[in-house]
């Protein structure tokens, strides 16, 4: 990602990862800038580095605005790379951090922005029990990354956000939900 000169964001379960919480994943998510010849500096040093890049597929999904998918031709490693063009990915290519990772430096989505777009993929969950929340991994996620890491400045900031986009019972139902799970103490 350096390489290329692409502004980029590690989200998802990755950063989930990277914010403390134990799981498993075979993939990374990405949002990246939206620059073509970047973009194609990126895919041409992917595939220096053993990435199976179809590169007519990822052009086309990446121009219909959906996640372009390529896998680690050494392992079960797969990048999710989406192009951000929506205000709130564009957000968070501008509200990330460098953290090191075993002495890489990554830029990885806030805190804020990783509970925030944990609220947004799981949506709307009126019609689930909170003992089958507990069983999804995006939940425990945002769980986790909310005792270990979130601040009252996070938590404001993620009831705006979702209030902006009608999720704020999903949200105030996550942190109930928080508070009744073992060893909470915030």
């Amino acid at each position: 990602m350096e390489e290329s000169g692409l502004k980029y964001v590690i989200v998802g379960g990755a950063a989930a990862i990277l914010k403390g919480h134990s799981r498993t994943t075979m993939d990374v998510d990405f949002i990246l800038e939206d620059d073509p010849p970047r973009i194609s500096k990126l895919l041409n040093s992917l595939k220096k580095y053993n990435f199976k890049v179809p590169l007519e597929l990822v052009k086309r999904n990446i121009a219909a605005g959906s996640n372009a998918s390529i896998d680690d031709a050494k392992s079960i490693l797969r990048l999710d790379l989406k192009l951000a063009h929506m205000p709130d990915e564009e957000e968070v290519l501008d509200d990330s951090n460098y953290e090191d990772l075993n002495g890489v430096q990554v830029r990885i989505a806030s805190t804020k922005q990783v509970l925030y777009g944990k609220l947004l993929y799981l949506g709307t969950i009126d019609d689930v029990s909170d003992a089958e929340l507990l069983e999804f991994n995006d939940v425990l996620d945002f769980l986790t990354i909310l005792k270990l890491e979130a601040t009252p400045a996070d938590l404001e900031w993620l009831e705006y956000k979702a209030d902006e986009k009608e999720l704020s019972k999903e949200l105030h139902r996550l942190l109930e939900l928080a508070k009744k799970e073992e060893d909470w103490d915030k």
